[in-house]
């Protein structure tokens, strides 16, 4: 039996040698292109959401209407990048099936007051929850299953005399082609 020549080992020597290079080559810069991408993804800008009023709730004499975020992407933006949020409004998520939901403040402009509902009942609120201007976010849940969030402006539920155990009403507003709006 004969052995390959040097000049051939050699040859497949640096060939293979070559491709490992490459390939490492390839996978730093798709390391580096995903990175960028990211980046990019995670610095862009969402748009400002204005959602139809679609329901309300009464406390105290003061009527609080809300916006409803009905789809998944509608619920992603919600209050992002608003400048701010009127003491008379704010905006109710539907959670269903119910769970215990987790609430961030990424790209928030203010803070807000959290109200986590179960069955019209108060479970917890998270007065304040200011906004964060990093990458990773805190985030803020009631500890157990809810079916409705609302986000008030910061100190609404303290003016409110919303507290944890209370029965919060909220009731749809009637408009054309609008299904219930937090169920």
């Amino acid at each position: 039996m004969v052995g390959p020549n040097r000049k051939t080992l050699l040859g497949l020597i640096v060939l293979v040698i070559g491709f490992v290079v490459a390939m490492a080559a390839v996978e730093s810069l798709e390391q580096s292109v995903f990175k960028h991408i990211s980046q990019s993804q995670s610095q862009a800008v969402v748009d400002v959401q204005s959602l139809p009023i679609a329901a309300q709730f009464k406390v105290n004499d003061r009527t609080i209407k809300l916006e409803v975020a009905r789809t998944v992407q509608e619920r992603q933006i919600g209050l992002m990048n608003r400048p701010r949020l009127a003491p008379d409004r704010g905006m109710g998520f539907a959670v269903s099936p119910p769970r215990d939901v987790e609430i961030w403040m990424k790209q928030m402009k203010f803070p807000i007051d959290i109200i986590f509902l179960n069955n019209g009942r108060i479970k917890a609120i998270q007065t304040k929850a200011p906004p964060c201007p990093t990458e990773v976010c805190p985030t803020y849940q009631a500890g157990t299953p809810v079916d409705q969030v609302v986000e008030l402006a910061a100190g609404e539920a303290d003016r409110l005399g919303l507290k944890v155990g209370d029965f919060l009403p909220i009731t749809r507003i009637q408009e054309p082609n609008q299904s219930a709006p937090l169920k």
